[in-house]
């Protein structure tokens, strides 16, 4: 009986331990690695199309880390054609740079993909809402400001329900502190 005692939490801790939380069935997991620490990108594909931002513009690629809230906003733009710009964004709250970390993105820590300038005048905002949620694992390199991530996240449209999917997002890029 004794041991018996000293066996049961060890065996519980055992079955707790390899339960996990239903996952969500809009999720889609990435496979891209984010240990690139070298170089600056911003890469994903939407609705099935391979999307890149396009870094030999400037201002197309940055990230803004905000110690006093906490904060990361990260942002890449690229040009389709003529003036249109499409924008992928990724805004999490309550971020600690000290680890490498989960961040859910729903309608608190936001993720958003616009086109900004499209060919008829009308700029249109997809983002991640309470209900089509996605998910980034955050990378911070503090001695060099550098972020690194993949990510994935659904979004609906502002102005109707279309829903445009990111998928095998990753990224890589110093950080200003603001």
């Amino acid at each position: 009986m004794k041991y018996l005692n000293l066996l049961l939490p060890i065996f519980l801790v055992f079955i707790f331990s390899s339960c996990s939380k239903p996952e969500n069935p809009n999720t889609q997991h990435t496979t891209t690695s984010f240990t690139d620490t070298n170089s600056n990108y911003l890469k994903c594909t939407i609705n099935g199309n391979n999307w890149e931002a396009n870094a030999t513009s400037p201002n197309v690629l940055y990230a803004v880390w905000s110690n006093n809230k906490s904060k990361i906003y990260i942002a890449a733009y690229n040009h389709i054609y003529g003036t249109d710009v499409e924008c992928i964004s990724l805004e999490a709250i309550t971020v600690d740079t000290a680890t490498s970390q989960w961040v859910p993105f729903n309608d608190f820590n936001l993720a958003t993909y616009r086109n900004i300038y499209p060919a008829a005048n009308d700029s249109v905002t997809f983002a991640t809402t309470s209900l089509l949620y996605g998910q980034a694992v955050l990378n911070f390199d503090t001695v060099n400001k550098r972020v690194s991530g993949i990510f994935n996240f659904p979004t609906k449209s502002s102005i109707d329900t279309q829903v445009i999917n990111i998928t095998n997002g990753s990224f890589s890029m110093p950080y200003i502190v603001n």
